[in-house]
């Protein structure tokens, strides 16, 4: 996968890209950490973590139950791509 875009517009194109696809699946779906991070177009798993920890309000949005010790991570992809174009 290329690197993420650095500048805010190139992210914001990203994320529209991102929406695109969570519209396509059907209502419902829950998405496990990879198929989420491919989602976002995110190149490494530690991006998706790094922003999990570090964006202020989103483990708390509800957009998304953190794994860990054999437990999967689970999204509701919709959830994720609003709450970071927001």
């Amino acid at each position: 996968m290329p690197p993420q875009p650095k500048s805010l517009s190139a992210r914001l194109r990203q994320l529209e890209l991102a929406k695109a696809r969570v519209d396509a699946l059907p209502r419902g779906t829950k998405l496990s950490f990879e198929p989420m991070r491919e989602i976002l177009g995110l190149a490494t798993r530690t991006s998706l973590r790094d922003w999990c920890d570090s964006i202020k309000g989103f483990e708390a949005s509800g957009a998304f139950v953190r794994g860990g010790n054999g437990i999967e991570w689970e999204f509701d992809p919709r959830k994720p791509v609003a709450f970071l174009v927001k």
